[in-house]
């Protein structure tokens, strides 16, 4: 009664069992209420009772399935333990290995056992219905402090007051025996169903054992019985047993030999009946398992139908004779066969057989099966030979009515079987129908008479309670898998049909097992559907017919059309199944999976979210994107998997809650949102495994949603084509941008850790070995592509959720560390580009600490990609391996293979002086570094003063600069005086440089000119900055600055005057940049230090009028001396010589320089020479230069510049 079943789990869902140990809870559960007497409505409860306690401790089981069978276990200890009348009792590894795996496969912990054995040893459960005079307290006045729920089983007799009369005393306790005996009785059957064995001596049941009991009162009154008469009466039918035990070997021989010798029927039946009756008595006693076996295989024997391949021609009336006799036994005493129901149902095939054979038309096979049987009886009717007429005889005598009665009754009154007996009758039966498709698979038609029994026997027993039925579809799912996916290479290659009719009618009857399986109600947590549909999954996994995974998905699609309102567990078996057809190769196959997938979205896809199956629809879609094959397919999967991002995305947002059901994964709906397309499914869910790590996240959507969401991206984005990868990683991008707003960082952390950051693990071994690519092409481009566009959106992410992704520095930094020092110099450029573009992002969010890891990421750089190789033991002919932890003066000299290693780390130590560069002194937008814009300077056809920086800064670059202490600018700048001064070492130590040479480390002599200038240029730019900081830290550091500053640029104008234009051209043009950074920096000094340090350059300055001048440096040499004149005193600044002097003042407040002070002058004419000389040097004759020059340095000493 379906209204009587919804009070029961309306009261059961009352209960409150949060963080009550499961004993104490089925303590409370079984007190609330009396136990029903009937098996089914017993196995109701307890399957409610296990939903109930999983959704309020969730994740204490893998699923309601071990609740459920952990339960029944513990009422059974509860009453092996407390009952009196169980002489041998259980013990605590009786109690532990009576429940191995039945975590779905997997033991529970020993120490939750041991307590759980324990508690019931000391502490009896009280069941209500076991009560003396439950429900009738008032009447027997039973006193309120010894109420029923305090009485213990072995003691219920006393707990009544002394004041009641004997005679409700009495009957109290009459009552409550019998009760309790009833109770013990039906929880010890339905748990033995759980065992594949009878029970043992020590859990025997309460009958049994009272059993034992009177035996041995009887035996005691049959030996004081005997003294006096020579007869005693028997009065027990246990006595039979010690008298059976000592003749049954001669009754045996006694009843057999007649069988074999003798065509008298009278005698024959006479021993049949022999036979029946010695088996009856066996049956009788659990201990006689060893009579009852040898009669029964005797009996079968006799039958000529022993195995499935025996030889019936030769078959008599007595056998058939035989097998009615063992039939009979079978119905009469199916309980206690055991594994002789094999020996049965053997018969009945062999019988089935008989009749096929003899070409009999008798109602046991039907038309159907004679039809397909047709030919192969047709091939054996020309073989009978001799035996032919007995044949005829036999097959008539095996398609009697009577016999089909038999027959047909054995299957039909299976639903009377026990548990054990069911489960035996069961397996039987599929090793039997395995043994007959497998003599026959090589025929047109192959036997399938106890596949089909099997069927009926399902459809018999499908009411059987949960536990027993759990038993029975363990065996049959397990032969469903192998008949369904039964193939030979060699019938697949010769189109042979034989095992396809197996297959198709395994389906087919499969496929309405299921239908009518699916009706049953599945409580949430439990996992009954995904158990009985996982043979779907493995058929189409394993047997290589197109046709047969055809008719699997087709199946499946019906199930869904039909059932779908039911589905709960069986939607993760469907979702298994659809992702193995994803890996086909049959594009017929894929085509259909992800059609039915498709509609699944369309009109399930609540249901899908209700039941915590997401993830394993999510899984599904991937696998359709990672097949190759089919192209098209898989962008559609990857715009499913997108929509489905939305759907969700929506779904929580219109939430009002998210509850779980145990340890799945589940969320209930609005219900004025998605509540009319779910109906009333919105309390169930399905079991899905939960990380341990991951307890108390179970009720978080990120969890639920998100991550396999993200998961399922990240695998697009490693396995799958370019285009579907590249769609995959703007989704996966877009959904954290968009939805990341709602993370905490603990799920940040999981997505870090498990999507973002192993995108790029190939880089941590591209040094070595790409085992992920198969050539140098598919990594090219992967880097090129997938690499380069993920790491770029790392980058944007990080823009957007900086605060949350703080924790994430470190990794990043290390990522991009990595990046910029590699080999690829595309990807080591694009690391650069993204460290600069991450600091100048969140340059305004960077903390002091973050700082500090920058700092220290840079010096490591530095230190990385320093080619400290290139210093050796120039004495030292034997090249050994590089030891750069070595000295220079004591490290060997490189092998060639090692030459390209150097020359690689020359080139990543010049990108990250750039990068570095380009964070302190150039805009985000302009990538070039000084010096390479020096290349165009003597194009310039105007003009102006030269720097090495852009004309106009951004303000992310002097926010950096800005953000940055003292103390960080420091330690950037001993990285780049350090890069400076190895180089500088290298390019003066000529010999080394000529060993190099003549070791071919290079076509041409080998240096560092471009490290030395692009270092020292960049070193020089951050000090001048800082020497013109007027904050207060910056000028608290100028001591510092102008200590590391006017020395280094003095010594470096003295270098470049000493260079011979000649023979130094190239060290000229690259030291000349830095000349003329050098040269702006003084004039852009303030009065007071242009005053200070001129004298100190002034020399310098004039000797580089004797040099080549280029525009740049004749245009910087000019403002100098200008800003000298007038600090001086020697120009009038509010004069003008023709005009030269108008046109040095507008380029220089161009420039933004700015003039502090005007006083002085010279004379006008020898100002307008030293003006137009410096302007226009280039024109003239060496010896005018040189009296220009006297002149300069003669007003430099009346002027105290000199």
């Amino acid at each position: 009664d379906e209204e009587n079943i919804s009070i029961m789990h309306a009261f059961v869902d009352e209960m409150e069992f949060t963080t009550l140990e499961f004993t104490e809870a089925l303590r409370m559960f079984l007190q609330s209420f009396r136990l029903p007497g009937e098996s089914q409505k017993i196995d109701r409860f307890m399957l409610k009772f296990a939903e109930r306690y999983l959704k309020h401790n969730p994740g204490s089981f893998s699923s309601a399935d071990t609740a459920y069978i952990l339960a029944y276990s513990v009422i059974m200890l509860n009453t092996d333990q407390h009952n009196t009348q169980v002489k041998k009792r259980m013990t605590k590894q009786d109690f532990m290995k009576n429940n191995r795996g039945i975590d779905e496969g997997k033991d529970l912990e020993p120490a939750f056992l041991e307590r759980i054995f324990d508690e019931i040893n000391s502490n009896e459960i009280i069941m209500k219905d076991e009560h003396p005079g439950s429900g009738a307290t008032t009447t027997n006045n039973v006193s309120p402090a010894r109420s029923p729920s305090n009485v213990p089983i072995s003691s219920a007799g006393d707990s009544l007051n002394d004041d009641v009369p004997a005679r409700f005393r009495r009957k109290d306790v009459s009552q409550f025996s019998i009760a309790s005996e009833t109770m013990a009785f039906k929880t010890e059957t339905m748990f033995n169903t759980l065992m594949k064995t009878t029970v043992s001596g020590s859990r025997k049941s309460i009958v049994n054992s009272a059993q034992h009991s009177r035996e041995g009162s009887m035996d005691g009154l049959a030996s004081m019985s005997a003294s006096s008469s020579g007869w005693v009466a028997a009065s027990q039918y246990e006595h039979v047993r010690g008298m059976f035990q000592t003749v049954w070997m001669a009754i045996l021989t006694g009843i057999s030999a007649p069988l074999q010798e003798t065509e008298d029927m009278e005698v024959i039946m006479l021993a049949l009946e022999g036979f029946k009756l010695a088996t009856r008595v066996a049956c009788l006693f659990d201990s006689l398992e060893l009579e009852r076996k040898a009669f029964l295989s005797q009996l079968a024997k006799f039958t000529q139908f022993a195995a499935v391949g025996s030889n019936l021609q030769d078959v008599k009336a007595k056998n058939l004779e035989a097998v009615k006799t063992l039939l009979e036994i079978a119905h009469l005493d199916g309980n206690s066969l055991g594994e002789n129901w094999k020996d049965v149902v053997t018969c009945v095939s062999q019988l089935e057989k008989l009749q096929l054979l003899g070409g009999a038309e008798g109602d046991v096979t039907g038309k159907q099966r004679q039809s397909s049987e047709r030919t192969r009886r047709e091939s054996h009717q020309g073989n009978r030979g001799a035996g032919g007429r007995y044949l005829d005889e036999a097959a008539a005598e095996a398609s009697s009515q009577s016999m089909t009665l038999a027959v047909d009754r054995l299957f039909t009154s299976s639903v009377k079987l026990s548990g054990p007996a069911i489960v035996a009758f069961v397996k039987a039966l599929s090793q039997i129908s395995w043994d007959e498709i497998t003599s026959s698979a090589g025929e047109l038609h192959p036997r399938m008479y106890c596949l089909q029994r099997l069927v009926e026997v399902s459809y018999f027993n499908m009411r059987r309670i949960r536990m027993e039925w759990s038993q029975i579809w363990a065996i049959m799912g397990e032969h469903f898998n192998k008949v369904g996916s039964l193939h030979t290479p060699a019938s697949v290659a010769n189109n042979n049909k034989a095992n396809s009719t197996v297959a198709f009618f395994a389906l087919d009857k499969l496929r309405q097992l299921a239908m009518k399986f699916l009706e049953l109600e599945e409580l949430p947590n439990f996992k009954f559907q995904k158990d009985f549909l996982k043979p779907f999954e493995i058929i189409l996994s394993n047997n290589p017919d197109v046709k047969i995974k055809d008719m699997v998905l087709v199946c499946l699609q019906q199930f869904i059309q039909a059932k779908a309102k039911s589905m709960r567990s069986g939607w993760k078996t469907m979702f298994s199944t659809f992702q193995r057809a994803a890996k086909e190769n049959h594009e017929p196959v894929v085509l259909l999976s992800f059609d039915i997938l498709k509609s699944i979205f369309k009109t399930h896809f609540d249901s899908v979210i209700i039941n915590g199956t997401f993830p394993d629809f999510v899984s599904c879609l991937v696998e359709f994107c990672k097949n190759r094959k089919f192209p098209k397919t898989s962008l559609h999967a990857i715009e499913l998997l997108r929509q489905s991002i939305t759907r969700v995305g929506e779904l929580i947002k219109t939430t009002d809650k998210f509850i779980v059901q145990a340890n799945p994964l589940v969320l209930t709906p609005n219900a004025n949102t998605v509540a009319t397309a779910v109906g009333e499914q919105n309390s169930n869910g399905v079991q899905m495994s939960v990380n341990s790590s991951q307890k108390g996240h179970e009720d978080d959507p990120n969890y639920k949603f998100w991550f396999p969401v993200l998961f399922g991206l990240y695998e697009i984005i490693m396995t799958c084509d370019l285009e579907v990868r590249t769609r995959g990683l703007t989704y996966l991008f877009d959904t954290l941008k968009t939805f990341g707003g709602h993370y905490q960082q603990d799920f940040w952390e999981v997505v870090s850790k498990g999507v973002l950051f192993p995108i790029f693990d190939d880089l941590r071994i591209s040094k070595r070995e790409h085992s992920k690519f198969s050539n140098k092409e598919d990594m090219s481009v992967w880097l090129s592509t997938t690499m380069i566009q993920a790491l770029r959106l790392f980058i944007d992410l990080f823009a957007v959720y900086f605060d949350a992704l703080r924790f994430l520095v470190d990794g990043l930094l290390d990522l991009l560390s990595v990046c910029i020092t590699q080999e690829n110099e595309t990807l080591a450029r694009i690391g650069s580009t993204c460290l600069q573009q991450f600091i100048e992002n969140n340059v305004s969010k960077i903390n002091n600490e973050e700082w500090d890891k920058i700092c220290i990421m840079f010096i490591k750089l530095f230190s990385d990609t320093t080619p400290n190789a290139l210093f050796f033991d120039i004495s030292d002919s034997e090249p050994e391996k590089i030891d750069e932890t070595q000295s220079p003066t004591r490290r060997s000299r490189p092998e060639k293979k090692d030459f390209q290693q150097i020359i690689v780390k020359c080139v990543l130590h010049l990108l990250v002086i750039q990068t570095l560069s380009e964070v302190l002194t150039t805009s985000g937008s302009n990538n070039e570094s000084s010096i390479q814009g020096s290349d165009r300077s003597g194009s310039d056809s105007q003009p102006r003063r030269e720097t090495a920086q852009p004309q106009s800064q951004s303000n992310a670059t002097a926010i950096v600069y800005s953000s940055l202490s003292c103390k960080h600018l420091f330690e950037l700048l001993d990285c780049l005086e350090q890069s400076y001064r190895f180089a500088q070492k290298f390019n003066a130590n000529l010999e080394l440089r000529m060993q190099l040479y003549k070791m071919g480390f290079m076509k041409q002599l080998p240096n560092l000119l471009r490290q030395e200038t692009s270092s020292v240029s960049t070193y020089i730019l951050v000090l001048v900055k800082m020497h013109g900081d007027q904050s207060l830290e910056r000028r608290q550091g100028k001591p510092e600055v102008d200590k590391r500053l006017i020395p280094l640029c003095h010594d470096i104008l003295q270098e470049f005057n000493s260079l011979d234009p000649e023979s130094k051209r190239r060290n000229v043009n690259a030291w000349r940049p830095v000349v003329v950074t050098i040269l702006n920096a003084l004039v852009d000094f303030d009065d007071e230090s242009f005053k200070e340090h001129i004298v100190r350059f002034y020399p310098e300055v004039v000797n580089l009028l004797l040099q080549e001048l280029t525009p740049d440096i004749r245009n910087v040499l000019h403002s100098l001396l200008i800003r000298a004149g007038i600090i001086f005193g020697v120009i009038d600044v509010n004069r003008s010589v023709g005009g030269s002097l108008s046109r040095s003042f507008e380029f220089e407040r161009e420039e933004s320089v700015v003039f502090v002070d005007d006083d002085g002058g010279i004379a006008p004419e020898l100002e307008s020479v030293v003006i137009e000389t410096v302007v226009h040097s280039t024109s003239v004759e060496s010896t005018v230069v040189e009296t220009v020059v006297e002149s300069v340095i003669v007003v430099g000493e009346e002027t105290s510049i000199l």
